[in-house]
This record gives structure tokens, sequence and C-alpha cells, in this order.
């Protein structure tokens, strides 16, 4: 059986924080993001929105449907959260 590292976990992070950062700053995406934020309910957006918010409930959904270790959902959010902020002071 493979055991999961700490590479494995940030490797995920990057990943999941990419998908993130394509829909919500890309320029790429802009119309696209504007029509689905402006037919979207507000809970909804604000979980698309939040970095936490759309790892957790990325990491839970495949959590739930392929079997992802229970530590992922507890440690990737952190450390996405923690990627957003250094992008968010990186890009000022």
């Amino acid at each position: 059986m493979y055991k999961i590292g700490s590479e494995d976990i940030v490797l995920y992070s990057l990943v999941i924080w990419f998908f993130f950062w394509l829909y919500n700053h890309s320029y790429i995406l802009e119309k696209f993001r504007d029509c689905i934020n402006s037919k979207l309910p507000f809970l909804i957006k604000y979980g698309i929105g939040c970095s936490f918010c759309f790892t957790f409930w990325v990491t839970l959904f495949l959590f739930i449907m392929t079997g992802l270790p229970l530590i992922f959902l507890f440690v990737a959010p952190v450390i996405n959260l923690f990627i957003e902020l250094i992008y968010q002071k990186l890009s000022k």
C-alpha cells in the first residue's frame, strides 16, 4: 500500500489552489466567472470564492467518491488558505 507523505498533501493543495486561482483570479475566465456568479446564490458563490471553503468542499467530495485519506480533509484547506494569502500579498 502506498504511504501518504507530506509532499503529497502539499502537491494536492497546489493543484486545488491552481483550479481555485483559474476560476477566481485569471483573466481568461473573467467573462465566464461573471456570467456564472450572476446566476448562483450567495452561499455557493461564497463557497467558490473562499479558498478555504473551496478546498474543503472539493476535498470532501473526493474523500467520499475516491477514498482520499481523511488527513487531506483537515490539512489541505489550511495549506490552501496560506497559499492564497501568500499569492494575495505577492500580487499587490
